[in-house]
């Protein structure tokens, strides 16, 4: 009884890594492409974190 469940636990993280890693890859790739965008392009921002960050727009 007790090596089944050691077998069930030890499947729970890795499906847990499989269904998170996606998300994961998605954001880290949103994350490169805003920096990748912020570096071409002048930002005004508000607060300390960039997600409040705007293009400066030429007017």
């Amino acid at each position: 009884m007790a090596a089944a469940i050691s077998q069930q636990t030890n499947h729970a993280p890795e499906a847990m890594a499989n269904a998170i890693a996606p998300t994961i890859g998605r954001a880290i790739k949103e994350q490169i492409h805003l920096e990748t965008v912020s570096m071409a392009t002048p930002l005004r921002c508000h607060g300390t974190d960039r997600s409040h960050c705007q293009p400066l727009t030429k007017s």
